[in-house]
């Protein structure tokens, strides 16, 4: 619970179960925008939460930044920082027709995640497929977090909020 409230809070429910459902949609939320974030510091994603919970995260990076170029940013400050940037390649994606069910880069699944049995990884996922309406209440939930419509376009006051209302998409 630390990690994924730091440095937003959050008191929705999570799960380390790797096969349970619940709280993943802000688990996704929260690793894009460490992600996001560690890319626009140029910080290896490896020296990260990536690799364990003792790792530096958005309090360490917020120093780091200031060590190495005197800039002062909050953690949360670099939080907006990246949730703008994932919203902006949104925008993007969407501008070159990214829809909710594409396949190829959208955020739904194949087919065969939930038609087929797993038959190698982990011993407790060998045999089990991914329950498709439960996935689809997750990515519902994930938009949400992001500030997404049900379609997976970003709400105007998303866009308010990150400062992008008046984004010229059309020339990203």
């Amino acid at each position: 619970r630390k990690i994924y409230s730091n440095p937003v809070p959050y008191d929705g429910p999570l799960s380390s179960e790797h096969t349970e459902y619940v709280g993943k949609p802000w688990q996704v939320f929260w690793q894009e925008n460490c992600y996001m974030g560690v890319d626009c510091l140029g910080i290896c994603k490896y020296h990260t939460t990536f690799l364990g919970a003792t790792l530096p995260n958005f309090e360490d990076w917020s120093k780091v930044l200031y060590y190495n170029t005197g800039l002062q940013m909050t953690p949360e400050e670099i939080w907006q920082v990246a949730r703008r940037c994932n919203m902006l390649e949104r925008l993007f994606n969407l501008r070159e027709g990214l829809t909710r069910n594409d396949l190829e880069k959208g955020d739904m699944l194949n087919h065969r995640y939930f038609d087929e049995p797993c038959r190698r990884g982990a011993i407790d996922v060998v045999g089990r497929k991914i329950d498709k309406e439960k996935f689809i209440r997750m990515v519902d939930e994930l938009y949400e977090h992001k500030g997404l419509d049900k379609d997976g376009v970003p709400k105007p006051e998303t866009l308010k909020a990150l400062g992008l209302e008046n984004e010229p998409s059309n020339l990203i």
